[in-house]
């Protein structure tokens, strides 16, 4: 986790000038794609995406759990607006 942190940092002002550029309202939530993760032990691919939500709207409503694709979807605050969606 600490190699996110430290992604996060170095890529921060690219983040930055993407969401400053963002068409949709300003306050919605930005997804950046992040690197997956694949598990050799259940043959699954772990996928995370980074999220950009000032005002915490995806947070407080996150993606609902697909029953027919078995996915679950984990959020964790990293820092100031930004969090970690984990599908898996």
């Amino acid at each position: 986790m600490c190699g996110d942190y430290v992604h996060l940092f170095a890529a921060m002002p690219y983040y930055y000038m993407v969401i400053s550029q963002k068409t949709t309202p300003s306050n919605g939530p930005a997804f950046f794609p992040w690197k997956d993760l694949a598990s050799p032990i259940v043959k699954t691919i772990i996928e995370r995406t980074i999220v950009y939500d000032p005002v915490g709207h995806f947070v407080s409503q996150p993606a609902p759990i697909d029953p027919k694709l078995h996915s679950h979807y984990k959020v964790e605050h990293l820092i100031g607006s930004f969090y970690m969606q984990t599908e898996y």
